[in-house]
């Protein structure tokens, strides 16, 4: 079995993987899970573990769909704001940002359990029939929240963490709603070494940019 399919398979199981860009990109992991299955329990692991910024990655059709746009072209109408936009990284992308979001009976957005809730009714509402998702989501969420909605782009156009989490969901064959949330620690910079071996020590599979791009 292919790494991309040992991966697939074990986050259709409900198990977290790890994927690092590389030395010469970000340099960063995130640990990733399907969004539909993001209980309390599962949210609180990314925030012991990971402790990044947990977002919420969701396909290109869906955003389309349901209306979402990149938070760089929603911020290009307030000219006020011209000089500070961050429409493009260091490593050249362009950013995946979104909205933020909340569920609607959430109290303040920010616990396990209001996050789980977030996650997860996203991850219900796209695996809906396609003509459902607007209305189901604009029923279901508030913004601005405290979950970061991220949109990909693409694996052919854009080679982010965004882009690889989709990929695996599209293999595995679930829906396009994927949770991320950056691994942190005291370095300034997480290594490939590193980050594999917190997945070794917590049993989950290990990914890198090169697994999907050949190189």
């Amino acid at each position: 079995m292919s790494v991309l399919k040992n991966a697939a398979a074990s986050l259709k199981k409900g198990n977290f993987i790890v994927v690092y860009d590389s030395d010469g990109r970000e340099g960063e992991a995130d640990l990733i899970f399907c969004a539909k299955c993001a209980s309390p329990r599962a949210v609180s692991i990314m925030r012991e573990k990971a402790g990044g910024l947990l977002c919420l990655a969701t396909s290109p059709e869906v955003a389309q769909k349901i209306g979402l746009p990149f938070m760089s072209d929603l911020l290009l109408s307030d000219e006020r704001l011209a000089e500070i936009i961050y429409n493009k990284t260091k490593y050249g992308d362009k950013p995946a940002f979104s909205i933020s979001i909340n569920h609607r009976e959430s109290k303040t957005g920010i616990s396990d359990d209001d996050r789980s809730r977030t996650l997860t009714e996203f991850g219900k509402i796209v695996s809906m029939p396609k003509t459902a998702w607007r209305r189901s989501f604009v029923k279901a969420f508030r913004t601005p929240g405290h979950v970061n909605l991220l949109i990909g782009r693409g694996i052919e156009n854009r080679r982010g963490h965004t882009e690889m989490a989709l990929e695996i969901a599209r293999i595995a064959g679930i829906p396009p709603a994927m949770a991320l949330c950056e691994i942190t620690g005291t370095r300034r910079q997480m290594t490939r070494d590193a980050a594999k071996k917190i997945a070794r020590e917590n049993g989950w599979v290990f990914l890198e940019g090169k697994d999907f791009f050949g190189e």
